[in-house]
């Protein structure tokens, strides 16, 4: 009896340039970005078994660059 997959969604936030997109792209891929390019939004899939189980993961990379929102 097979048994049923999970799907998982992630968003990674945080600074420009500290390796979001990196981090993403090596996990999905199994290699590292050859070329800085800045993002926007991207979004990568990674399938793994653990236990027998399979999962789906869906990363969402954001912009690290401020929107102008005000914090205080």
């Amino acid at each position: 009896m097979e048994s049923k997959g999970s799907r998982c969604k992630i968003v990674v936030v945080g600074d420009t340039r500290c390796g979001k997109t990196a981090l993403l792209h090596v996990f999905a891929k199994d290699s590292y970005p050859e070329n800085y390019v800045p993002t926007v939004f991207e979004n990568y899939t990674a399938s793994f078994e653990i236990e027998k189980q399979r999962i789906e993961l869906n990363m969402w990379d954001t912009s690290g660059k401020d929107c102008g929102f005000k914090r205080d």
